[in-house]
C-alpha cells in the first residue's frame, strides 16, 4: 500500500539536539524552509539541528525553528511540519580518523615507561 508521503522525495536526516546528542534519524522531505517530517514518534525542539547528507559527501543543517505535530486527518497520515533555517553546507569530518589517534594515544600511554596500569 501506496502511503500519502511516499510520493515525495526524502532524504535520510539526522535530529541533533543543542547539547550535541542525536535524538534520533528518520527520512523528511525537505522544500524550502520547511521540512515535513512523516515519522510522528519522533522527538524535536526548537533548537534543534536538521542535517541531511548530500550526494557530494557535505551534510547540509539546518535549524529547528517551529517543530508542529499534525494529528492523522482523514487520507493524511500524523505528521510533524517543522519551520528551519537552513545554517549551511559542511564538510563530514570521518570519524575513523580521530578513532585511530586515540588509540594511538592509548597505546602510547600504556608503554610510557612512567606509566603504571593495574589489571
Amino acid at each position: 500500500m501506496v502511503k500519502m508521503f511516499d510520493h515525495f522525495p526524502q532524504s535520510e536526516i539526522q535530529i541533533v539536539a543543542a547539547d550535541g546528542s542525536i535524538r534520533g534519524s528518520t527520512k523528511a522531505i525537505i522544500d524550502g524552509a520547511t521540512a515535513t517530517i512523516p515519522n510522528a514518534t519522533v522527538v524535536i525542539v526548537a533548537g534543534d539541528e536538521i542535517r541531511r547528507k548530500l550526494p557530494n559527501g557535505t551534510e547540509e543543517t539546518f535549524e529547528v525553528i517551529d517543530p508542529v505535530f499534525h494529528e492523522k486527518l482523514r487520507v493524511i497520515p500524523a505528521h510533524f511540519q517543522v519551520k528551519i533555517r537552513r545554517k549551511g553546507t559542511f564538510r563530514r569530518a570521518p570519524a575513523v580518523i580521530l578513532l585511530s589517534i586515540l588509540r594511538a594515544r592509548t597505546r602510547e600511554l600504556i608503554s610510557h615507561p612512567m606509566t603504571c596500569l593495574e589489571t
